[in-house]
């Protein structure tokens, strides 16, 4: 259940204890299945009213979104506060970039229902003896939250200055949108991890703010940024504990996803004085060169014929490969897929359909960057639930699929090409040459026969939106 309609916050973030839900917060929008224009319509009218699912096929809670964001940190253990089973999604979900120990409470029936302050106990006194833990993340879960489980106390008899405990409650129940868990996991990386400057000058360094991209996305946009002499730390993904700990010392901080990391870097210019920085996600012509001359611009420093001589050398570097004519299907974040859409266009191609996780009032801009790329009578799935997209896919009939591993099956149901975000990384100027090749290549290959497999055809020629409705309280 949601804890509340949207309120336009007035303090500063770590004003609250917790971080408020992306639904109050953004006023969050999870459930939609429509045109680009009505929804454009909808976030932009004072009230805009809960949408709900009556059917689902399933998806991400706040929990996942924590551990994604917390598992590629060094030095560090994860815990996972729950019954038996709650953490086993979790190393697929880390991938080949996990970098931290992942434990769980295992909570049994009984200790569910009379506490679980001794199996959390054990556990972090287990952590620490098998190996080095500069920070220990207990995250919550369903059942220690409806329980009110006393996990503060064992905490605060644990702590220690070398190896902090820090509590991270999400419990997948307040929030329905699965970026709140990135909200919640930066408030509490600011308030209990990330140190001042003390009145020091800030280091001429950059905070490069990262809560669930790849390693090769996040690696491919640090080696961009060194290559104009802009010195950049990654955090909390590919970043340490020390990483966190000196945040508050930067001189400034940019989300490569605002609307994932964006949380953090407000958070850090509040209560640290690190100078925010907003950009568009770098994946395109234009939005890799405003990220750079913007970071250039906020760091001072000089450089700015030197983005106009890389883009030109882009330009010429994918001259070969293009995607005239392809019909393309983008999955990911809001920002993220209005920077592919351009990305898409500029290379020749036009966009059929797209799906995102969330939409807030706070992205209208990114919401109207992509109609001017697709068009407002394109459809949107707001939640990216597998049948809404495999709806827009059947009546688009799109030869590309652009997204998460999700997109696989349903590439393979449709007779289209799937061109996976978590295997290769389209970000930065290398990732647009990879982004051009993969287009390329994906129109010479042959398409399967479209099967619709698991889906009949009653089902794929439902409207889209059959099952959302407005909630009610």
């Amino acid at each position: 259940m949601s804890d509340g309609n949207f309120e336009e916050p007035q303090q500063p973030l770590l004003s609250d204890s917790w971080a408020l839900t992306r639904e109050r917060r953004t006023g969050a929008l999870c459930a939609w299945f429509g045109r680009l224009a009505d929804l454009s319509d909808l976030l932009a009218a004072p009230e805009s009213h809960q949408r709900i699912r009556t059917f689902a096929q399933g998806g991400f809670d706040d929990i996942l979104a924590a551990i994604r964001a917390l598992g590629a940190i060094r030095d560090s253990a994860i815990i996972i506060h729950g019954a038996i089973g709650c953490a086993s999604g979790a190393p697929a979900l880390l991938g080949p970039g996990r970098a931290a120990r992942l434990y769980s409470t295992s909570l049994s029936e009984r200790a569910s229902i009379m506490g679980g302050e001794e199996p959390l106990r054990k556990t972090i006194e287990r952590a620490r003896t098998e190996g080095p833990a500069k920070a220990i993340f207990v995250l919550g879960a369903p059942v220690t939250a409806i329980n009110n489980d006393d996990a503060a106390s064992v905490i605060m008899e644990l702590q220690q200055d070398d190896s902090k405990i820090i509590f991270i409650p999400v419990d997948g129940v307040r929030s329905k949108t699965f970026a709140s868990g990135f909200d919640t996991t930066a408030h509490c990386l600011l308030s209990g991890l990330v140190e001042s400057a003390g009145g020091e000058p800030k280091e001429p360094l950059l905070a490069l703010v990262a809560m669930s991209e790849t390693t090769s996305d996040i690696a491919e946009i640090l080696g961009l940024l060194q290559s104009f002499g802009i010195k950049a730390v990654a955090l909390p993904r590919l970043g340490s504990v020390q990483n966190l700990v000196l945040a508050g010392c930067a001189q400034a901080a940019v989300a490569l996803d605002p609307q994932e990391g964006g949380y953090l870097v407000q958070g850090l210019a509040e209560t640290f004085g690190v100078t925010p920085l907003k950009a568009p996600v770098p994946v395109g012509f234009d939005a890799i060169s405003i990220f750079v001359q913007k970071t250039l611009e906020t760091m001072g420093l000089a450089g700015l014929n030197a983005v106009s001589k890389a883009l030109a050398a882009a330009k010429e570097a994918v001259t070969s490969s293009k995607a005239s004519g392809a019909k393309v299907f983008l999955s990911g974040s809001l920002p993220l897929v209005a920077s592919m859409a351009e990305a898409v266009r500029d290379l020749g191609g036009t966009i059929s359909g797209a799906a995102v996780a969330v939409a807030e009032k706070n992205l209208i801009p990114e919401l109207d960057r992509l109609i001017s790329v697709a068009g407002e009578a394109i459809e949107i799935s707001v939640g990216a639930e597998p049948f809404e997209i495999a709806n827009i896919i059947f009546k688009t009939k799109a030869d590309i699929l652009i997204g998460g591993p999700v997109l696989g099956p349903l590439a393979r149901a449709f007779g289209a090409v799937h061109l996976s975000t978590a295997r290769t990384s389209f970000y930065g100027y290398g990732g647009l040459i990879k982004l051009a090749k993969g287009l390329s290549a994906a129109l010479e290959i042959p398409r399967s026969k479209p099967t619709g497999r698991p889906y009949r055809a009653a089902w794929l020629n439902k409207p889209g939106n059959w099952h959302v409705k407005l909630e009610t309280t």
